[in-house]
């Protein structure tokens, strides 16, 4: 019976190794060279907010809806979906309602 040194034995593959592999994972677990990109950007409709606030406030006559507002900013060559102009105008509510309370103490 054959002993145990003279059956071949299965060839162990040595590691390989890529050090440029080694560095990315170092400097990704040290937290270097990690960018978090905002993908934020100020709003196209910022730059017209005191006239947008006033038309949706009524202060110069009646309020506009959205479509009108969007309508006004296309006079003005600036395109905007209709849902953008809705959005701003929530977020910006509570400003526009102040605005509107001012107006109507003042009227």
């Amino acid at each position: 019976m054959p002993s145990d040194h003279d059956l071949p034995q299965p060839h162990e593959a040595e590691p390989v190794e890529f050090p440029e592999n080694d560095r990315i994972l170092e400097r990704l677990r040290a937290g270097k060279n990690i960018k978090h990109h905002s993908r934020w950007q100020p709003s196209r409709l910022d730059r017209h907010a005191y006239e947008l606030m006033r038309l949706a406030a009524g202060v110069d006559g009646e309020k506009l809806r959205p479509a009108q507002l969007q309508n006004w900013l296309r006079e003005r060559r600036i395109s905007v979906a209709l849902s953008t102009v809705t959005r701003w105008l929530e977020k910006h509510r509570p400003e526009i309602e102040r605005l509107e309370a001012l107006h109507r103490s003042h009227t």
